[in-house]
């Protein structure tokens, strides 16, 4: 390879493992914020959808339109699920850049000193556990959801302003 085209393929070899870097942090904060989303909203939802009267303080009464509750308890579960398909789809560019990446370390250096290579002989247990995290993450969302709701159809009243 002429001393040119090596210097060009290891700057673009450089310059993938640095946006490979940066797709990687993305997919750890869509997973913070779907969490933090997701804890924010339902907190939200808990304490100003319910209630009681003065008339009767044992009897749970809604706060908020019920119209509006049933939308809202389902904003941590759309959002984890729109953020889970933004973190699979980084995650397939990833993968996509790291055959790239593996290609570059056979051709620039020695293959059995090559990161790409090694991994690949690996159990992909980042991207498993990423997986059991995010699909834990969906479930819990819906069943918050699911009980919540639950729970509205158990309010006997709306209170007024």
């Amino acid at each position: 390879m002429k001393t040119g085209h090596k210097d060009f393929a290891l700057e673009s070899y450089k310059q993938i493992r640095s946006e490979v870097s940066a797709l990687l942090v993305r997919i750890e904060n869509l997973f913070r914020y779907a969490l933090l989303v997701s804890a924010s909203v339902f907190a939200w939802v808990l304490t100003q959808a319910f209630g009681t009267t003065s008339s009767n303080p044992a009897m749970p009464c809604l706060k908020l339109p019920s119209d509006v509750l049933k939308l809202a308890w389902w904003i941590p579960l759309t959002f984890v699920a729109v953020s889970g398909l933004m973190a699979l789809v980084t995650h397939i560019r990833v993968m996509q850049m790291g055959r790239f990446l593996r290609r570059c370390e056979k051709t620039l250096g020695d293959p059995r000193l090559s990161w790409e290579m090694f991994l690949a002989r690996k159990c992909p247990i980042f991207t498993v556990g990423t997986i059991a995290a995010w699909a834990l993450m969906l479930w819990a969302t819906y069943h918050a959801a699911t009980v919540g709701m639950g729970f509205m159809d158990l309010c006997m009243c709306q209170t007024k302003g």
